[in-house]
């Protein structure tokens, strides 16, 4: 019965309150036992728990949402598409960020029938999924892809992520200056080689 439980200080962090579950809102009241989750607050002062959840094995993607400063988070969607089975832990969590009216998040899964890295948005006001586009792979043939962290400044963003095409992993990178769609238009392999370089 793995809960997710956020905590805030309101004195710089010499203190802090009483723990708040934050993803009751999610269906079947569970998360993924092992990812980890990613918490941002955005220019609103709203606050955002993005996780994979567990609705009896179905683990996807979720973004909680609390507008009481982490007093409570009462809304949550589902911003994955992918409807993954899995009976054990990917140990493999999401990262969101705000860009515009958008959160925009990264995360990997195997629910599309390989294992990929996908980018998704959801209305930050409204708490309404948005568009979700999986990674090209970098010579576009079927390769296993995990790990994606993002950064970026409104429009401007950048990702990275795991990608093992022949038997070592490289890292590769994918960057927009117009949004989340064109992060899948064109990405380099940032760290590559005959060894494996793993978890960026």
């Amino acid at each position: 019965d793995a809960l997710l439980e956020v905590v805030r200080s309101l004195d710089g962090g010499q203190t802090f309150e009483l723990a708040t579950v934050a993803n009751t809102a999610a269906a079947g009241g569970e998360v993924c036992e092992c990812c980890t989750a990613s918490v941002m607050s955005d220019s609103d002062g709203d606050i955002f728990l993005s996780f994979r959840n567990n609705d009896n094995n179905i683990r996807d993607i979720w973004v909680a949402k609390s507008d009481n400063g982490a007093t409570s988070f009462d809304l949550a969607t589902d911003i994955d598409d992918t409807d993954w089975e899995s009976f054990v832990c990917p140990s493999s969590g999401p990262m969101s960020i705000e860009s515009g009216d958008d959160l925009v998040s990264v995360f990997f899964s195997a629910g599309g029938g390989s294992s990929s890295v996908y980018v998704s948005t959801v209305n930050r006001s409204t708490m309404v999924a948005g568009t979700q586009w999986q990674m090209p792979t970098f010579t576009g043939d079927p390769v296993t892809q995990n790990y994606p962290r993002i950064a970026g400044d409104g429009n401007v963003m950048a990702m990275v992520w795991e990608e093992n095409a022949t038997g070592s992993k490289d890292v590769l990178f994918a960057f927009s200056e117009n949004g989340a769609a064109d992060l899948t238009n064109e990405s380099i392999v940032l760290a590559g080689g005959a060894f494996s370089q793993r978890n960026p």
